[in-house]
């Protein structure tokens, strides 16, 4: 693994591209994100994935992934721990990743967040700054001690995504754990489930071509395409509108999901047209799929 890294000031996105760090965020990524998810049940990694992992985490922590039962919990940790090193050191990866309250550690801890991990030494204390309207409410009701318990049975599958400030708490008093500020640009209480842990978009990504949309016909039919840093999705995205325009849908345009604010980031959309109420719009979407075009979203742009 890395080497540990001092606190530094907290960084912001860079307002200009840098492709060879995508080059690298990429490689890194691409090397592990299969093992960001569970492995079918009964399997084990092969020798030659066991030797790549061995070389990403490090000796120790292979040793702890592989008496744990392959725990998915080792790799995600130690990628968002590199995620939130090199926050300090360059412009910062959009990711996504869920999000769990704990409480009754019995011992000083820097949050009551994690993305990982939970008494074991897979946790990763997520130190939430940003929008974390959503995350007080929940806090509320965990600090409630008579809405507790409902809490707990009910526990919403919290998703969010954004990205790692660079700032790292370091272990103060014994028994404490190092902490990860992480500023929070969206968040949900209806997450996947399971819940996944993926890269939006890599750091040094230039930014979106034109301003965000914010006047106009605020209803939108839309298709939300691949994730930027996919192989060929500009191409598969701009098939698809190929496809809408042959049908007589002149308007179609592809965008970048992030000049689109009701959006999650970072997909390549296909916005077809824009419509001041929403029943129009829903109506072209009934069109769209007798047309054969499955899965066309109907949502307000801004």
């Amino acid at each position: 693994m890395e080497p540990r890294i001092p606190a530094p000031t907290a960084t912001e996105p860079a307002a200009a591209g840098d492709p060879a760090q995508v080059e690298r965020v990429l490689a890194d990524y691409h090397s592990i994100e299969r093992f960001l998810g569970p492995l079918p049940a009964g399997t084990e990694p092969s020798e030659p994935d066991q030797k790549r992992l061995r070389e990403y985490l490090g000796a120790a922590t292979f040793t702890w992934y592989e008496s744990s039962g392959w725990s998915t919990d080792t790799v995600r940790h130690t990628w968002l721990v590199r995620m939130a090193e090199r926050a300090a050191r360059e412009p910062p990866s959009t990711i996504r990743m869920p999000l769990y309250p704990n409480v009754g550690w019995g011992c000083e801890v820097p949050s009551i967040w994690v993305a990982t991990g939970n008494f074991d030494p897979d946790v990763t204390f997520i130190l939430p700054v940003g929008d974390t309207t959503l995350l007080r409410d929940c806090e509320a009701c965990f600090e409630d001690f008579d809405r507790r318990d409902a809490c707990i049975d009910r526990r919403c599958n919290l998703q969010v995504q954004g990205y790692f400030t660079g700032t790292i708490t370091e272990p103060t008093e014994h028994c404490e754990s190092i902490g990860y500020e992480f500023h929070v640009e969206r968040a949900t209480a209806n997450g996947p489930s399971p819940s996944l842990f993926f890269l939006a978009l890599p750091g040094g990504a230039a930014p979106p071509e034109g301003p965000p949309i914010a006047e106009g016909p605020r209803w939108g039919v839309l298709f939300s395409s691949d994730f930027r840093h996919q192989a060929k999705a500009r191409e598969r995205a701009d098939a698809l509108k190929a496809r809408l325009v042959e049908k007589g849908h002149a308007g179609a345009q592809v965008l970048d999901s992030r000049r689109i604010p009701a959006l999650w980031c970072c997909s390549f959309a296909v916005l077809v047209e824009r419509f001041a109420d929403e029943r129009a719009a829903k109506a072209l979407a009934r069109v769209l799929k007798r047309e054969g075009f499955e899965g066309a979203l109907v949502r307000q742009l801004y």
